[in-house]
């Protein structure tokens, strides 16, 4: 029946189960070409748009109970923290309760009307290591994993995914997400897990748990598909808590820290589905029988927080502290609470406090109104239920506040409206969840105040005084790919594009040549931000750290670099340095909207040891006698390199690719000033040039077009 189906490599699964599941094709779903004559008995056609529109709900329309996701401790042995991982498919609903039983529309007047109260295919991740009794299996995302500084921990992850098509396996990775951890143990793209028994399919890494308290997470991250199995749910989160540290217990201490009581995560997302329609004069009734999984997602019709639509949870009339995920594909989200469900209501907003960015805990407590929260980022925020400004509230709302004045004008940042601009905002709906105070919640250690500011680490920039400096281009060329890439390069899993001394310290500037926001992060480390160049109105706006705005502060794995804009952040690459150059022990550099991940916007880096690095990079000028300066430039370079100096002998110039191995070798005539080298039949890519002259001798990377 399906030998002339032409499906595209990576939707071929995501393809055959949305059309065995619905029995249709839609145009939602464009990745199938069939003939009429080849559709088989009761195959619908059903030709939809897809829309993008406004969700104004009612309060008493978040009927669905927000699911917290249960905490796995893990098993300690021997010294070692032992935590078992099972990826599998499942069938989930997004709307458990039926908010949308009744066919909502998502525009008062709109003529489309929704019900997603449907099971629907999904992946799950589940635990049974110290797994809670009364705990339901994860039918979507995973259990949240806490980790504990100094303690060393054994991850046991097993692929059970379904085949994707008859006789090929579903390929994953589990990434922790903002983690310093060896490269063999990273979950990136080198550390793909097969799904079949007899081909090993659990991956089983062991590290040392160097971080300090933090929230990070776990996500599949392989090759080509990341974007396709997140959305199918393979994401959780990590809290990691440090014992050890009388400072980070005293302050965790103040913090609310019950989880599940007053501390909850919230990952929020957007869905898109695929429906069968009805249609009734101009109405047209839809009803979900699949999510929409696609390499390139448009914009979905809703939003769910840790995997329902139209939640709500309940919390104290105390200080709770909220660990926000934004775990979507592709959008950034502008979050607020209030007290009225509509969020251009100023006079129910409620001011609350973030305590935590990606890599840790702030300086002090900010209090802020908003938080653009991107792809990739986690925030900690804290906000007091039991203020007196609440008397006699009930319900406050996670509000979604897209339509901003500081953030509405922002048309490159996805989400908030890139791409065409649809009527309505492009991020919809007015709230994500609600909230619904109860008084008779007691956690076990309930906070009445919000922790005191001498309590927070003291924030300001590590010691970095002589970095070795990097720049990144991010790029969008166009032509027949379209690829999203980095310094004009495409991701090459067999390539190094940087190789990095261990225990040094780095200063990397971004610069975004696109139209499109880009929330670039890196693996391994936790970056601090020196410097940010707005360049997104035209006019560049200039700022330098101290004076930076509260979000760029703190210790972040993710920072969003607008059009036009560029941004220099610097970082320690301690620990874990490698014994060889080898490309499967590459760290990943790229952007998080997992669209342009997967079509290329991702490089990768090694860090190694003291002895490869000598061994890699002798001193950049060695000089017996007289010390002598030269430089290559431009970089990157086309069809010529000069060499910037004076040579007073002949000498050579060698290039090799990042492991060493020699590409070409020419020689140079001495010379005076400058010299030209023609590189135009040159190996291209990222390379290493050296110049050898006599008792003289440099080193550079050059990137060659």
């Amino acid at each position: 029946m399906f030998d002339s189906l032409d499906l595209r490599n990576k939707t071929t699964f995501f393809a055959l189960n949305s059309l065995m599941m619905n029995n249709c094709i839609t145009k939602k779903h464009p990745i199938m070409k069939i003939t009429s004559t080849q559709l088989f008995s009761g195959l619908c056609l059903i030709l939809l748009t897809p829309i993008v529109v406004n969700a104004q709900y009612l309060p008493n329309q978040f009927t669905n109970t927000v699911p917290i996701p249960y905490l796995v401790e893990g098993s300690l042995s021997g010294g070692v923290t032992t935590y078992d991982l099972n990826f599998a498919g499942k069938v989930h609903n997004f709307d458990p309760n039926g908010a949308t039983n009744s066919y909502l529309p998502t525009v008062p007047g709109d003529t489309f009307l929704y019900n997603i109260n449907a099971a629907v295919g999904t992946w799950g991740i589940n635990s049974s290591t110290r797994k809670p009794s009364s705990a339901p299996d994860m039918t979507y995302l995973g259990p949240t994993i806490l980790w504990k500084h100094g303690d060393t921990v054994q991850m046991n992850v097993t692929n059970n995914l379904p085949d994707t098509t008859p006789g090929n396996g579903q390929m994953t990775t589990s990434h922790w997400h903002g983690l310093n951890v060896p490269a063999y143990g990273d979950g990136g793209p080198h550390q793909a897990i097969p799904n079949k028994p007899s081909s090993k399919n659990t991956w089983k890494p062991k590290f040392p748990m160097v971080d300090p308290a933090q929230t990070i997470w776990y996500h599949s991250h392989v090759m080509m598909y990341t974007t396709e199995q997140v959305i199918m749910g393979l994401a959780g989160m990590i809290i990691v808590e440090d014992h050890t540290t009388p400072a980070a217990i005293a302050l965790n201490k103040a913090l609310p820290h019950d989880y599940g009581s007053n501390d909850f995560p919230l990952v929020i997302q957007e869905k898109e589905f695929l429906y069968d329609t009805t249609h009734s004069g101009s109405i047209d009734s839809m009803k979900a029988t699949a999510l929409n999984v696609s390499e390139k997602p448009g914009n979905g019709e809703f939003r769910v927080v840790n995997g329902v639509a139209l939640g709500q949870l309940k919390v104290p009339n105390s200080v709770v502290r909220f660990r926000v995920l934004n775990g979507d594909a592709r959008k950034s989200f502008n979050i607020g609470f209030s007290t009225n469900i509509d969020p251009a209501n100023v006079s129910g907003r409620l001011d609350f406090y973030q305590v935590a960015t990606d890599g840790g805990y702030m300086g002090k407590p900010h209090k802020i109104n908003s938080f653009l929260v991107n792809p990739g980022e986690r925030g900690e925020f804290i906000i007091d239920f039991g203020q007196a400004g609440l008397a006699g509230v009930s319900e406050v709302f996670l509000s979604n506040r897209v339509a901003d004045p500081e953030v509405a004008t922002a048309k490159d940042i996805v989400g908030i409206g890139a791409g065409k601009v649809q009527p309505g905002y492009i991020t919809p709906g007015y709230a994500f969840m609600k909230f619904v105070i109860d008084s008779t919640i007691k956690p076990a250690n309930p906070i009445t105040k919000i922790a005191d500011s001498n309590l927070f680490p003291k924030y300001q920039l590590d010691s970095c005084p002589t970095p070795n400096k990097r720049t990144k281009n991010l790029n969008h060329p166009g032509g027949k790919t379209k690829q999203w890439l980095i310094d004009s390069l495409p991701m090459d899993m067999g390539r190094l594009d940087d190789t990095i001394r261990v225990n040094t310290c780095e200063e990397w500037t971004v610069i975004n040549n696109t139209p499109i926001a880009h929330p670039f992060h890196i693996h391994k480390v936790q970056f601090q931000i020196k410097q940010y160049i707005d360049g997104s109105s035209g006019t560049p706006d200039t700022m330098n750290y101290p004076n930076l705005p509260t979000y760029m502060l703190g210790y972040k794995d993710v920072m969003i670099v607008r059009k036009g804009s560029q941004f220099t952040f610097q970082a320690r690459f301690d620990h874990f340095g490698d014994s060889s150059v080898d490309t499967s022990n590459g760290y990943m550099y790229h952007c998080h909207i997992l669209t342009h991940e997967d079509f290329s916007m991702m490089h990768q880096f090694t860090v190694v040891n003291d002895s490869v690095w000598n061994s890699l990079y002798p001193s950049s000028i060695e000089d017996r006698g007289e010390q002598q300066s030269f430089s290559l430039y431009p970089n990157p370079a086309g069809d010529v390199l000069y060499l910037r100096g004076n040579s007073r002998q002949d000498g050579s110039l060698r290039i090799t690719d990042l492991m060493g191995r020699t590409l070409q070798e020419v020689k140079v005539k001495a010379f005076s000033t400058e010299t030209r080298i023609d590189v135009e039949t040159f190996h291209t890519g990222m390379v290493i040039v050296e110049y050898t002259s006599g008792d003289q001798r440099m080193t550079q990377k050059i990137l060659l077009e």
